[in-house]
């Protein structure tokens, strides 16, 4: 019987098979020989379970076997026995130079892998050689394939409703808008290239094209194999110019993911089924009516025309919402309107009796649209414009002052109104520093704020505060490195053990706190808080002790320390203006802001830049609140382990009222908890963290444990046997201690 090897797994499939028995790829179009010369480079043997590689990675079973490699589950020692993916690459490559070229090829060529940093994107850990084979680690994904998820419902007789279709978009979208901002295109979309992960239900994108076309570039340069379908991406997903000529861009990925689309919500396995093998044109409308907004989507989407499509995954995201791309700031002529760049003061040129009804306008609605009474005051009539920044020893209040003075100035000039501009400083080593910035935002305190951190800058974003610029344009992202003294013993994070001290910051700070508790997870250490970062590093210097934390480009500078792990990179802030003053007022200061001379807006770390997309932190931050949730951190040393609820205690407060406890970050935009009521009753309560962070003196989620809380109007609801509160207003929840 003769045999087709699948092109993209390598399964061996029967000659009769329409699709691949093991991945379930098309097989159309291959013969027998033509799958072999696909196949020819994979030349060695299996790894068996238990082979060890690298004295720290652990084969636990074949995943996948393709044209150019094969795919294992492993567990990866040297991380807590974290499951990961190990991609053997090219394994048919034989000779000591064509191994070390390959090598050097790889490690040039996949420079790209270890800048992503996506939690919706495996992480790429490294590629190293061992023998005669090269090797790509990256983490494992547990889940299953989109195509596996179709797969079963067919067998039901059952199909992906357009609902499901919308939300994979809304999350898989802002997933390519990363991707396409870094210049890497993924080239291979497809329901077996995306996985429902298992931990939180979101879809996440595996085998990045970028990984095949190096090992394809490393098989034809040095192995020779025949260059027989090298274009990266799959027939009937990809667009004809990709295939034909290997031309993409990311409208080459939106293509491949409407075809998805297609698949899921048809049922056809095969895309090729939804053409017209006479036109070649798309006929799935004939299969499904969807609404007419899906429909536009994909049709632009799959556009047999490069240009007659969507250009930008933020594009097609703002169409699905019916939200139009973010306008930019509204054009001011110089003259009165608009402060001209880099100069210290603006005369008032004339410029006719339209700009001077123009200013007359503006003024009048200033005034009218002001939070208190006092007609003739703007920026909340008492004419006070309250900045408020979160500073550091490097960043300090005083560095805002001059942009202060040249608000006061220019407004009140340009208004003819007096304006006082006042700034309020809290210092990042102050106790419940993050704290007292969060509860000046929720109460619209300050006008506009410089939050210095992401974490602040989502609590913005989640009390409608209005984005006006970056901070600190030039570093857009930031990561954390744990570091140790250069002559330590300590080689990597396996090396923690209970003994070893480790110095981190503030609970609530992102950079020194939360990111390198995303690292420890399953780990026993002692733990020192409350440190700066120039704490950290002159208590490691001075072995009081073992590991600390700061930021990894800085540690570069420090010839006495060497960095064991970086973590995943830290967005970063933006500059926000307050929704408590009219558009005009936000037209207005944000005009003279970003018209500033470059010297204020260098002292004052912020800068022209796009929003921050903050989707991949929230997630982060709600996978690190998760565990915290089940850490007490009073112990020493502590235990980053999440070993089973803490039991609650009935307490006798009246009305809905009790503490906390069992809390579950479920996801990054919602938390679920058990509150105890005096009547005995547990009650679970949903907690959407966009709400929590509108509560006063509202802790991070992990924290709310033990914490007395009392829910005020709200019924409760009878849900899959339990009582259910559901918080959907601030003041509805109460923070009693």
């Amino acid at each position: 019987m003769n045999v087709i090897n699948c092109a993209n797994c390598g399964k061996e499939n029967p000659e009769e098979n329409l699709f691949c028995s093991g991945c379930g790829s098309s097989l159309a179009g291959l013969t027998p020989s033509q799958a072999s010369l696909e196949a020819q480079p994979v030349a060695s043997t299996e790894l068996q379970a238990g082979t060890k590689l690298r004295d720290r990675y652990i084969i636990e079973q074949l995943l996948a076997q393709g044209g150019f490699g094969r795919t294992y589950r492993a567990e990866d020692t040297g991380r807590f026995n974290a499951p990961v993916a190990i991609k053997e690459l090219s394994p048919g490559l034989q000779g000591t130079y064509a191994l070390q070229r390959a090598e050097e090829l790889f490690k040039r060529e996949a420079q790209t892998l270890n800048k992503l940093a996506h939690s919706q994107i495996p992480k790429f850990w490294e590629i190293f050689r061992e023998g005669s084979r090269l090797f790509l680690v990256q983490d494992f994904v547990e889940g299953q394939t989109y195509y596996a998820l179709l797969h079963q419902r067919l067998e039901l007789g059952q199909r992906f409703s357009e609902a499901e279709i919308v939300q994979l978009f809304r999350q898989l979208l802002p997933v390519l808008s990363y991707l396409h901002g870094l210049g890497v295109i993924h080239r291979d979309i497809s329901p077996d290239n995306i996985i429902l992960r298992s931990a939180d239900s979101l879809p996440v994108l595996i085998d990045l094209g970028a990984v095949k076309e190096v090992a394809i570039n490393v098989a034809t340069q040095i192995a020779g194999a025949p260059a027989v379908g090298t274009c990266v991406g799959k027939v009937g997903y990809a667009p004809d110019e990709q295939l034909r000529m290997g031309i993409v861009a990311p409208h080459s990925d939106l293509y491949a993911l409407a075809v998805t689309a297609l698949v899921l919500i048809t049922g056809k396995k095969d895309p090729r089924q939804l053409l017209d093998p006479n036109t070649l044109q798309w006929v799935w409308e004939k299969e499904i009516a969807l609404s007419p907004k899906l429909t536009e989507a994909l049709t632009r989407m799959l556009a047999p025309k490069p240009a007659q499509r969507f250009q930008s995954a933020i594009e097609v995201l703002h169409f699905l919402e019916e939200q139009p791309p973010a306008a930019p700031p509204p054009p001011y002529a110089p003259g009165p309107d608009v402060p001209v760049r880099k100069q210290k003061r603006w005369p008032l040129a004339a410029a006719g009796l339209a700009a001077a009804a123009v200013a007359v306008a503006l003024g009048l609605s200033l005034m009218g649209q002001s939070r208190r009474p006092n007609p003739k005051a703007a920026f909340g009539g008492d004419g006070i414009l309250n900045i408020g920044v979160v500073t550091t020893p490097i960043n300090p209040k005083e560095n805002y002052q001059p942009l202060a003075d040249y608000l006061k100035s220019e407004l009140g000039a340009k208004l003819g109104l007096e304006v006082n501009v006042e700034v309020e400083g809290i210092e990042i080593r102050e106790k419940n520093s993050l704290k007292k910035a969060k509860d000046r935002i929720i109460e619209k305190k300050w006008d506009v704020i410089f939050p210095l951190s992401a974490q602040l800058s989502v609590v913005a974003e989640d009390n409608s505060y209005v984005f006006a610029a970056r901070m600190f344009p030039q570093m857009p992202q930031i990561e954390a490195a744990l570091f140790v003294r250069s002559d330590s013993q300590i080689q990597g994070l396996n090396d923690l053990t209970p003994d070893k001290r480790i110095a981190l910051g503030e609970y609530s700070n992102t950079l020194s706190f939360y990111m390198p508790v995303y690292d420890l997870y399953g780990k026993i250490i002692r733990v020192n808080m409350g440190n700066t970062i120039s704490d950290m590093v002159n208590k490691v210097k001075s072995r009081q002790a073992d590991v600390g934390v700061s930021i990894n480009s800085l540690l570069q500078k420090e010839a006495d320390v060497r960095v064991i792990g970086i973590s995943k990179s830290i967005p970063g802030a933006g500059v926000y203006l307050s929704p408590a003053l009219s558009q005009k007022e936000r037209d207005l200061l944000k005009a003279f802001m970003l018209n500033a001379p470059s010297e204020i807006k260098e002292k004052a770390s912020y800068g022209e830049g796009k929003e921050v997309d903050y989707t991949q932190f929230r997630n982060i931050m709600a996978r690190v609140e998760g565990i915290l949730a089940c850490v007490d951190l009073t112990q020493d040393p502590v235990s980053f382990f999440c070993n089973g609820d803490k039991p609650a205690t009935q307490l006798q407060l009246g009305a809905i009222e009790g503490p906390a406890s069992n809390i579950k970050i479920s996801d990054a935009n919602t938390i679920h908890l058990t509150l105890q009521g005096q009547d005995g009753q547990a009650y679970r309560v949903v907690l959407p963290r966009a709400v929590l962070n509108q509560i006063p003196s509202a802790p991070p989620p992990f924290a709310l444990n033990g914490k007395k809380l009392k829910v005020k109007g709200v019924e409760p609801k009878q849900v899959a046997g339990a009582l259910e509160l559901e918080i959907t207003k601030p003041e509805q929840l109460t923070m009693i201690e």
